[in-house]
């Protein structure tokens, strides 16, 4: 049976006008009163609500404008548009006829010299080198691919079921949003003395808001409707409240329900001849306090951890403070050489093996 389609009005939040003065002003009294309590997510909720209420009092959600025209769109072209629509009701006159020939040629002289203008002014704008890449994949013209059916056996999943079929495989453990209620609150275990003061005395304030500012300001948000933008404006006192969240949860081998709360887009890899299996796309999660914790422990693991190699380990290891290198070990040379010779050496013929 089909469902009645209801629509909705969809409403956004204008960040980029937002005058972040406002919202550091404002910021201290509101954080300040939020306390520690015993209960883990307690404590995050009334954080991240705090947080978002500051952020609707400066950059309130507002139903999206209509879109407008083409920004290369001028009035002249308006004019001459209604012109061709009144030529249009007489065309069987001879001279209207003539004329609305001639509009019509420099109309469409007009537009195309309009559009290469408008071309030109937006690759001229491009700096970065995010901003040119999007520029190579205009020109390129690669084919732009959306979730495609997936198959299962024979036949041919529907959309909802494709999508299923994409969190099973890429998040086996995962429970749907309206059904969060059921996400685990179990705590694991605690970490040992040894492990946990180094990693404590690793996280400070400062780490915390490189982490945070390491994002591109405006990237999508999660569920909590948090930009990277809105964690780079608020202040030491919000910065270690979430240093103490990442300790917390740290210790405890806990995540709080609220950072497992994702927003999942699956994006098609390229070169792939069979879209229709789960494999072929590559997920893309958002969920900005979590990726703030998760970046700064992995720079704990690269700096502390894996900084040495391992005993055993003969390859992508680091000498001296110099980058990584694939195949340092005087080993595999023999390994290497299909004549026992060095296989820099150009009068050799070498055959690699690379086994990650």
């Amino acid at each position: 049976m089909l469902k009645e389609f209801v629509s909705r009005e969809v409403s956004v939040r204008q960040i980029k006008g937002v005058d972040w003065q406002k919202f550091t002003e404002g910021r201290n009294a509101a954080f300040s009163s939020v306390d520690e309590s015993d209960s883990f997510e307690t404590d995050v909720n009334c954080f991240q609500e705090v947080l978002y209420m500051q952020l609707e009092k400066i950059a309130p959600r507002r139903a999206r404008k209509p879109r407008e025209g083409s920004h290369w769109w001028t009035p002249e072209l308006s004019f001459m548009r209604e012109e061709l629509k009144h030529l249009l009701a007489y065309k069987k006159n001879p001279i209207m006829a003539e004329r609305l020939r001639l509009v019509l040629r420099n109309y469409s002289t007009l537009i195309r010299k309009e559009r290469s203008y408008s071309w030109c002014s937006f690759c001229s704008k491009a700096e970065v080198a995010k901003e040119i890449s999007t520029l190579v994949q205009i020109v390129g013209n690669y084919n732009i691919r959306g979730v495609s059916l997936l198959r299962q056996g024979d036949t041919f999943a529907i959309s909802a079921e494709s999508l299923n079929f994409l969190l099973k495989q890429h998040f086996p453990p995962h429970v749907p949003l309206r059904d969060k209620e059921q996400l685990s609150e179990e705590v694991g275990k605690f970490m040992n003395s040894d492990q946990s003061e180094e990693i404590l005395q690793y996280l400070q304030i400062w780490r915390v808001k490189a982490a945070a500012a390491s994002f591109q300001p405006m990237k999508a948000s999660g569920p909590d409707d948090l930009k990277p933008v809105a964690l780079q404006h608020i202040g030491d006192e919000a910065l270690a409240k979430i240093m103490n969240f990442v300790k917390r949860s740290m210790m405890s081998s806990f995540i709080p329900k609220r950072w497992r709360q994702m927003k999942v887009v699956f994006i098609p890899k390229l070169g792939k001849d069979d879209y229709s299996v789960p494999k072929a796309y590559r997920p893309i999660t958002s969920n900005f306090f979590l990726k703030v914790m998760e970046r700064v422990i992995n720079w704990f693991l690269s700096e502390r951890v894996i900084a040495l190699p391992l005993p055993n380990q003969h390859v992508y290891t680091r000498e001296c403070g110099q980058r990584r290198r694939s195949l340092p070990s005087p080993i595999l040379w023999k390994a290497l050489s299909t004549e026992g010779k060095n296989p820099s050496s150009s009068a050799s013929t070498a055959q690699g093996l690379s086994i990650e």
